[in-house]
Parts: structure tokens; C-alpha cells; sequence
């Protein structure tokens, strides 16, 4: 059987069905929502945001921030415009704000504020990404098909690709099925529970990777699988490779935004995905396969079978009687 992903041995055991349709679910969104009505919605917010609400919020750095547009604009900038502010007018000797000037230009930012972000949660991140414990149901696992970009898009399906069909080809797509659902669930909860203070939403696949990645990692040890039967998959490279490309190119992360770095919800789908893996070879899930698929190639090399096949090849049939050749 072929396969993209074969075990070590170079086989694959069964059709991946449940990684080819997350491949196409992620996939099929990012088309939909790159080309339908969202994306244009996407680029006005944004466009909306970099010319009118940040703009107006530099030249107006004392006035109160909604947190999504507090992290958007980056905390250490807003406190660095609110210092430089204060600084400037204490020099020429204003150290307050007048009360009605503060009021009048806090209601038009609001106003701009709020027209934006009302627009802004039409978006899939928003609509479908997980922002606290208050987000709907759904949300907790449709979130993980969101991507706003190509070079998120393309980490996801290659992880996912590789991993998810090296582990639903031993585990079975039941079973793997479940664990997807789980895994994900698990780091959608962990961020609502512990970064809603942030205000963005969590969404993309990082938490069901994070989670293949820790249950691929403990079977890589002994069993690691090939990439088009050939090229090994190490699973301490692959956790390496996706960390930085998760943390340094698709969250950006610099030093003053360590603090927003949602490494927990990963480290608990991941520390998932280990627990997972571990169980499944403490239960013989990975030895009954393995027993199995032996017990088939032991039928098929059957040495009786082999000498009929290699009679039958000679024009040759075995009877009761013995050997009945053709001429």
C-alpha cells in the first residue's frame, strides 16, 4: 500500500483516512476563507487599524486601550507613548490632561474602536478561535482549521502530514480520531484558562500538533517512520524544527512579548500526546499490531503456498495424488 508516511520497516498497514480529511479541512478552510468575503473583511480591519485607530492613539497616548487594539499596538510601545507624552508636556510645563479634552477624544476612540473590532469578530480567527472560558463549545475544536497565512498553513499541513499518518497508521482511526479531538480540546481549554488576559483569540493547529508531536516522540524512539519510504523522521528534529517555526516565525515572538508566549497550552497537548503514547504501549496497542501484521506476512510466505505458487508458475497443479504437470 502506498503511503506518503510509511512506519520504519517501509509499510504502511491501513488508508490514513482521518489525517487525509484534517489535511483537506485545513486546507479547504484557508481557500475559503483566502478568497470568500472574510478575506476582504480581513484586510479592511487591518487597514482600518494601521491607518485610523493606531495613528489616532499615538497622537492621543493618554487615553485608556481596549486590550486586543493594547496588544496589536504592543505594551511596551503603549507605555513608551504615554511616558514620551507625559514627558513632553511636562516640559513645557502642562502635567495634566484637561478632563473635557480627555472625554471628548476617549468617545471618538471609542467609537473607532468599537467599529473595528465589530468588524474584527466577523473574522474566522474570532469567530471560531478561542478567546476564555465563555467562548462557545464548537469553538474549542473548530479553531484548530483557522490559519491567516501561507507559512502557517503550510507548518500545519506538513506536520500534520507527517505525523498524524505515521501515528492513525499504528493506532488505528478510531482511536486516533479520539486523541485528536482530546488533544486539541486540551490546549484550547489550557489558553482560555490561563491567557484570556491577552484578548487575542487561540486558533490554528498548534495545539493538536503539540500533541502528535509528544505522542510521535516517545514511538519515535524505537519505531521512527519514513518520509516516501526513505527519509527517517526523527521525532526530538521534528519537535525542534516546529518550536522554532511556531514560536520565532508564526507568533513572531520578540523579547518584549515573551510573557504572551502560550507555550503552556502547547506543553499540556504535548505533555497529553506523551502520556498517550506511553499508555498505548503499556496496553500492547503497538505490540498487538505489530503481532499482527507478523501473523499476516507469516500466511502470506506460508511455505506450502510458496511451492504451489512455484508449481503453478511451472504449469504445474498438485492433486491427491501427487504433481500433475501440463505436458
Amino acid at each position: 500500500m502506498f503511503s506518503l508516511v510509511t512506519q520504519a520497516d517501509g509499510t504502511a498497514r491501513r488508508h490514513p483516512w482521518v489525517s487525509y480529511a484534517l489535511i483537506l479541512l485545513i486546507a479547504g478552510f484557508f481557500v475559503h476563507s483566502r478568497f470568500g468575503p472574510a478575506r476582504f473583511d480581513a484586510i479592511a480591519v487591518n487597514e482600518h487599524i494601521e491607518s485610523v485607530l493606531v495613528p489616532y492613539f499615538e497622537t492621543h497616548p493618554y487615553l485608556d486601550v481596549d486590550p486586543r487594539l493594547r496588544t496589536i499596538i504592543g505594551p511596551a510601545r503603549v507605555e513608551t507613548l504615554r511616558q514620551e507624552y507625559l514627558d513632553d508636556r511636562a516640559a513645557v510645563g502642562l502635567a495634566f490632561v484637561p478632563p473635557a479634552l480627555k472625554v471628548r477624544a476617549q468617545s471618538k476612540f471609542n467609537r473607532l474602536v468599537d467599529d473595528a473590532f465589530a468588524r474584527m469578530d466577523r473574522l474566522p480567527s474570532w469567530r471560531l478561535g478561542v478567546l476564555d472560558q465563555h467562548s462557545p463549545p464548537l469553538n474549542f475544536l473548530a479553531h484548530a482549521v483557522v490559519h491567516n497565512g501561507l507559512v502557517p498553513l503550510a507548518l500545519s499541513l506538513f506536520f500534520v502530514l507527517c505525523l498524524a499518518i505515521a501515528l492513525e497508521d499504528v493506532w488505528g482511526s478510531v482511536l486516533f480520531a479520539g486523541f485528536c479531538a482530546i488533544a486539541t480540546v486540551a490546549a484550547a481549554v489550557t489558553y482560555a484558562l490561563l491567557y484570556a488576559r491577552l484578548g487575542t483569540p487561540w486558533y490554528g493547529a498548534g495545539g493538536l500538533i503539540a500533541g502528535l508531536l509528544g505522542a510521535y516522540l516517545v514511538r519515535s524512539i524505537r519505531w521512527p517512520a519514513l518520509l516516501l519510504g526513505a527519509v527517517p523522521l526523527p521525532g526530538w528534529l521534528l519537535l525542534m524544527t516546529w518550536v522554532g517555526a511556531e514560536y520565532l516565525v508564526v507568533l513572531g515572538l520578540r523579547p518584549d512579548t515573551l510573557d504572551a508566549a502560550p507555550w503552556i497550552a502547547h506543553a499540556a497537548s504535548f505533555g497529553l500526546g506523551v502520556g498517550t503514547a506511553l499508555l498505548m504501549r503499556q496496553v500492547g496497542v503497538d505490540d498487538s499490531v505489530r503481532a499482527r501484521d507478523e501473523k499476516a506476512l507469516e500466511r502470506m510466505s506460508s511455505p506450502v503456498l510458496d511451492e504451489a505458487m512455484g508449481y503453478q508458475m511451472m504449469g504445474k497443479t498438485i492433486t491427491d495424488s501427487g504433481i500433475e504437470g501440463s505436458g
